[in-house]
Formats: structure tokens, sequence, C-alpha cells
């Protein structure tokens, strides 16, 4: 490969890390080793996906010439842009550790094998030797979260063959390892507040947040809360709730539903000895967490868990949400360790019964009512909000919803505005033209039902008494 040609390299980005260089390092060698060098002379080539860390960097820094990638098809790239790029993560590799830069496989001599890049993604390391960490301070407002020690993950990754699906599961899981956290600001504090008029049946869960998240402001500790437990019936907007609360704090939410699991291993994984092994969700969601925000994790339906089967959920459950084994949960499949105490944890449930309550004991609950009369119009505003935000293209073809349909819709749940505002949308535009005025929604776009409630049942007349007559000679006669 010919760098391109510049005096000097440039300064590495801000964002890029020894084990972020060193996988963009490996990836580019491993595809020039596979890939004809004719194509590498083209403006554009085709090269395999890369792990998605690398991936996110390409994408930020090499100008919008990456297309999306797909997990069996190759992308088109610029190669001046990604020869770029690796020329820089080499230089700056070669001066933090100079010993440790190894040929690549398309320049080392014929009877030298190529290097395999079994340690390539193992953090803060080169060549399966330790290397110095960036001499830059972690940015302000940051603290550092090591989710698993680098020295482990280079260890497992050492018995494990670079063939394997485990291999690249453990690249991926690597780079995502060392990490940092946002402290809590004002601006967290101020987010909880806007989430108020938007769900006023939740002040009492939003109020208990709050207090937990002031202490963390106060004393410089990263975001983070106890684990919380919502309890109410269906359609009050639980999960809603949640979702909101994610976006508010910056958090990226992932949403598992208990009442679908069938065992343990969708969370903590599988064994890598079966052949349909797989890292657990959490492990996941870890490896594709962007930089520098946290995660939380929305367990939704702990009532209809299953109990039942060799490795029931809550088994795990009860080990992730105790503070002494949380900072040392373990994914089966990836067989390492995970410090998940800066996860943020929240549970559903519509009743308590069947719930273990020795689980129950490591949750903060609160029951969550049912909305006012008074609050329903701020609430079935608030759906309407996350309705269009969900299909950007309804703000851009409806006016905003008039009173009257406001104060009809107030009678049904959270859940039941949702549809019936799906449904009322897909009526009002039955006759509309494309590139026509903005529509409005009407009462009678609503449901019937809805529109004009049946009128209460008048109670009946009761009957009329009546006698029998009987007569032998002519039978059962009635009398009024």
């Amino acid at each position: 490969m010919n760098p391109p040609s510049f005096a000097s390299p440039r300064a590495p980005r801000d964002d890029l890390t020894p084990s972020l260089a060193r996988a963009l390092v490996d990836w580019y060698r491993t595809t020039l080793s596979e890939t004809p060098d004719r194509m590498f002379r083209a403006e554009e080539l085709r090269l395999p996906r890369p792990p998605q860390p690398v991936l996110d960097y390409l994408l930020a820094h090499c100008g919008g010439t990456c297309v999306e990638f797909t997990r069996n098809k190759g992308a088109m790239i610029r190669a001046l842009d990604v020869e770029a790029e690796v020329t820089v993560a080499e230089a700056w590799l070669a001066a933090i550790q100079p010993n440790a830069h190894d040929p690549s496989p398309a320049t080392a001599p014929k009877n030298m094998p190529p290097t395999p890049p079994v340690t390539a993604f193992a953090p803060a390391l080169v060549s399966g030797r330790p290397i110095s960490q960036p001499a830059r301070p972690i940015p302000p407002g940051m603290c550092p979260w090591t989710v698993t020690p680098a020295d482990l993950i280079a260890a497992r990754l050492a018995g494990v063959k670079p063939k394997e699906s485990l291999y690249a599961e453990l690249q991926a899981f690597s780079i995502a390892a060392q990490r940092t956290l946002p402290k809590v600001t004002s601006h967290h504090l101020a987010a909880l507040d806007t989430l108020k008029p938007r769900f006023p049946n939740f002040d009492r869960v939003i109020a208990n947040l709050q207090h937990g998240i002031r202490l963390q402001y106060l004393i410089g500790e990263t975001l983070r809360f106890p684990p919380q437990l919502l309890i109410g019936p269906p359609g009050l907007g639980k999960t809603a709730f949640c979702r909101a609360l994610a976006d508010a704090l910056g958090a990226e939410l992932l949403v598992q539903s208990l009442a679908e699991l069938s065992g343990s291993m969708i969370i903590n994984g599988n064994s890598s000895q079966w052949s349909g092994g797989r890292a657990g969700c959490l492990a996941r969601a870890i490896a594709a967490l962007p930089p520098g925000k946290p995660l939380m994790v929305l367990f939704d339906e702990l009532d209809k868990v299953a109990q039942r089967g060799s490795q029931p959920p809550d088994r795990v459950l009860l080990g992730l949400l105790e503070p002494s084994t949380t900072k040392t949960f373990r994914d089966e499949y990836l067989d390492l360790p995970m410090d998940l105490s800066p996860v943020m944890f929240v549970f559903t449930a519509n009743r308590l019964n069947g719930v273990r309550p020795e689980l129950l004991s490591r949750l903060n609950q609160t029951t969550v009512t049912a909305p006012t009369t008074a609050d329903m119009p701020a609430v079935v505003r608030s759906v309407d909000t996350e309705l269009r935000r969900a299909t950007p293209a309804l703000d851009r073809l409806f006016e905003p919803l008039d009173d009257a349909v406001v104060r009809h819709l107030t009678t049904i749940t959270p859940r039941e505005v949702w549809h019936t505002l799906e449904s009322a949308y897909a009526r009002a535009c039955e006759n509309a033209q494309p590139g026509g005025p903005r529509i409005s929604v009407a009462p009678h776009n609503l449901p019937l039902e809805i529109v004009q409630p049946p009128a209460p049942r008048q109670p009946s007349r009761p009957p009329e008494p009546h006698w029998v007559a009987v007569y032998p000679w002519l039978g059962s006669r009635t009398l009024q």
C-alpha cells in the first residue's frame, strides 16, 4: 500500500484511541491481504465490513464517502480517505510504541508469514504487548468506566481462533470496554422538569429520580439512579415514559420484554460451545454504545417473566441487581466479567402477583396511577407529539390537534389515544391530494363510540304482577 503523498502525517483526531487505531490498521491490513492489488488503484473499492467502532470513525471523518454497510455485503469507500486515516493511525502507534509496529501482510517479504491480528482489538494492546494510554486527559465533565479490564480481554482473545464467530464478538466488545460517562449537570435536572407536563401521572416517579440525581450532582458523580420498578395497569404509558426519560437524560435505551424470554441466555448469553451461541443483550448493547453515552435498560413486563425451566430469567436478574455482584456480571458467551454498576435499570409491571419477593426487595417501587380528567389534555398532546416524532411526515401534513378533538380523547387511556390518533390521521387524509394545504383532524374523524358515547341505560320497569288461575275444566288462565 502506498500512503497518500503528504509530507508528514497530521496529528491524530481527538476521538482516536490506541485500541481504535490498532483496529483500523489491522482491518485495513487484512483487507489488503485478501483483495487483489489492482482494486486498490481505483478511486473506489469494495471492502469487507469493518467492526462497528471502526465504521463509526470512518463515517465521521471520511467526508461522507462511506455508504451504509450491511451484515453480509460490503460497501464502497474512497481508498484515499481510508489510507489517510490508516497512515495517521500507524504513525501515532509507532510514536507511542516504536517497536510495536509490525509489517503489514501486503508489504512483508514472501517468506515471512503475515502476523495474525490475535490481539488487534484488545484495548491498550499492540501486538500482544501493553502500550501507554494516550497523553490527552479525560474530557472535563466525564468519568472513566472500565467495563472489563484490558488484560482479561487480551487473554480471552489469545485463546480464540480468528476464524471463529466469537472472535468478531470479542473484537467489537473490546473496543467499547474502556469508556467514559458524563457527570450529572444542571441540564440533567432541568431535563427532568420538562417531563412533568408531558407525563403528569408520573410525578412521583420523576420526584424520586430527581432526588437521587440531585445528590449525584452535588457530589460530582456520574449520571445514574438505583433500579426502579413502575407498577400500574396497562395502557398508562409506562414504556413511553421510559423512552422519554432516556431521551431527556441523553442515555441510550435498550428495551427487553421479559414476557418473551424463555430463558436467561437472552440476558447473559449462552455458551460459545453451542453452534448458535450468542452474547447476551447487555454485552451487545455495550459493544454498540456510542462514546460518552450512558446506558439505560428497560425490562418490560416483570410480572410475566417465566419461572420454569432450567434457566429462569429471574435468577439472572437477582445477580444483576445485587450491588455486590453487578460489578462482576459475567456474560456466558464472551466468558468475561463486566462492571454494570453504572447502567440504569428500569422495570415495569402491571401487578406484583408472581414476582419473587427477593427481587422486589432490590427495586425502588413506585405506583403509577391513571391520569386525572384535568391531566388528560396534556397527556393527549404529549402522545400526539410522540406520534409525530415517530412519523415526521405527520407534522408536515397535518395541523396541530384542535381542542375539540383533544376533549373527546380525554375519556380513553394513553395507549388507546395513540391508536385512535393513528386511525384519525388516516381517515382525515382520505380525500387529500399530494402538495395540498395542511389537513385538520376533526371530531368526525374519530370513532363514533368516542364522539358519541352510548347513553346510560335506563332501568327497566318492573314487570306488572299477574295471577295464574287454574280451572280443571278450562286449563290455566292468566289474570292481569
